[in-house]
């Protein structure tokens, strides 16, 4: 039986733990990369479900001055119930004028209520305001 050197197996001994730490040091890297993604993706949401809302409000708007009437009738609702970019269907209340648009999260409902509070034709009395258990809904009242 050959016998190696002492220095040898000492020096094979000690390229494990630079290895381990190294691996280490990727699969670290790895989750960050990754939780910054899932922002990301959030936070496009988040910009897309805005202008979609903003096109809702400026069509409403456009209808209420083009008919000169101060609530919306069920045909001039009939786009407003699209599939919007949370993949959730938005349904629109005639009798209320009460728009409900489902966020994936409380957090991103939260943030498209704080942007369209006090603005546009929404009523002031009802601010948008999230809703249901997990305060997802975020429900937009149009008229006082």
């Amino acid at each position: 039986m050959k016998q190696y050197p002492k220095t040898a197996r000492r020096i094979r001994g000690n390229t494990l733990v630079p290895v381990v730490i190294g691996l280490l040091i990727a699969a670290l890297a790895t989750v960050a990369f990754l939780n910054q993604g899932d922002e990301l993706i959030d936070d496009h949401k988040k910009l897309v479900a805005t202008n979609e809302l903003t096109r809702i409000i400026g069509n409403t708007q456009a209808v209420l001055a083009s008919k000169k009437v101060a609530k919306l009738a069920a045909a001039d609702v009939a786009g407003f119930t699209a599939t919007n970019t949370y993949a959730k269907t938005n349904t629109y209340t005639v009798g209320t004028q009460t728009l409900k648009y489902i966020a994936d999260n409380a957090a991103a409902c939260a943030a498209l209520a704080a942007i369209f509070t006090g603005k546009y034709n929404i009523s002031t009395a009802t601010p948008p305001a999230c809703k249901g258990s997990p305060k997802t809904d975020l429900e937009i009242k149009f008229a006082d």
